[in-house]
């Protein structure tokens, strides 16, 4: 008996102070919602507007191939050398598209993908890096960001 009158006398203190209490719950998440419109939400803005994320690219890993895999996979061509195309005046010499240039640049392609292709290359996995903003890239951020 004396638990259930005890029960009755919070219950009443509760009824009695009801506004008072929501009249304190209002005035602290008004509080709130000041501090984290106006202290937290800017320093969090500031903070993610002084850095700027680079991302590097993955690279696929790459076998070692000798100039037969690479003629059977067709990565290197054969060059044709084709003088028939050359013309020659005064001490210049004019090459077309089909010419001796074309077979130069032919031979100076296969030569590097053949460097390229003698030893393996491992998988490179892509990475984020950050670095600090330029005072240009701050600002704009920070405008885009309503500050």
């Amino acid at each position: 008996m004396h638990l259930i009158a005890q029960f009755k006398m919070i219950n009443f203190k509760i009824k009695e102070n009801r506004n008072r209490i929501l009249l304190t719950l209002l005035i602290f998440f008004l509080i709130s919602g000041w501090f984290y419109w106006f202290q937290f939400r800017p320093s969090q803005i500031r903070h993610d507007c002084s850095w700027v994320k680079h991302t590097t690219d993955a690279i696929p890993a790459k076998p070692a191939m000798n100039e037969e895999e690479l003629k059977v996979k067709e990565l290197i061509k054969t060059c044709t050398k084709d003088e028939t195309n050359q013309k020659t005046t005064g001490y210049q010499s004019i090459f077309s598209g089909t010419g001796i240039t074309q077979y130069y640049e032919c031979d100076r392609r296969n030569k590097n993908t053949i460097e390229e292709y003698k030893t393996a290359r491992p998988t490179v996995s892509a990475k984020d890096w950050w670095r600090a903003a330029l005072p240009a890239e701050y600002q704009f951020c920070l405008h885009d960001k309503g500050l």
